[in-house]
């Protein structure tokens, strides 16, 4: 349950960063993702352009996965109040059944 609430709140803040800053937050996750493609994939003639492709087939699909995990996150919290009161709700139930069975 911590590592769900670290991911959603880190994907929170790095979508909070991307809507507060696109250009700096957009050359970040793309010198990010070039470094990454770097290693595999040579920058020389064709493949340089290959890598480009890949790259920014990455930088859109990292957008792409924070704005879900953000969305996701807004989500749960929205949602917990329910949640948590409905684990509550049922917990005042169970014993209340177990005493009214036991006699």
């Amino acid at each position: 349950m911590w590592a769900r609430t670290a991911i959603g709140v880190s994907a929170l803040g790095l979508y909070g960063w991307r809507v507060a800053d696109p250009k700096g937050s957009y050359a970040a996750f793309y010198d990010a993702a070039d470094w990454a493609t770097g290693f595999l994939i040579g920058s020389e003639g064709a493949m340089g352009w290959v890598k480009n492709l890949v790259t920014l087939i990455l930088v859109d699909q990292t957008d792409g996965f924070l704005l879900g995990m953000a969305f996701m996150a807004l989500l749960s919290v929205l949602f917990w109040p329910v949640r948590a009161g409905g684990r509550w709700c049922l917990h005042r139930l169970k014993p209340r059944e177990r005493n009214e069975t036991s006699r």
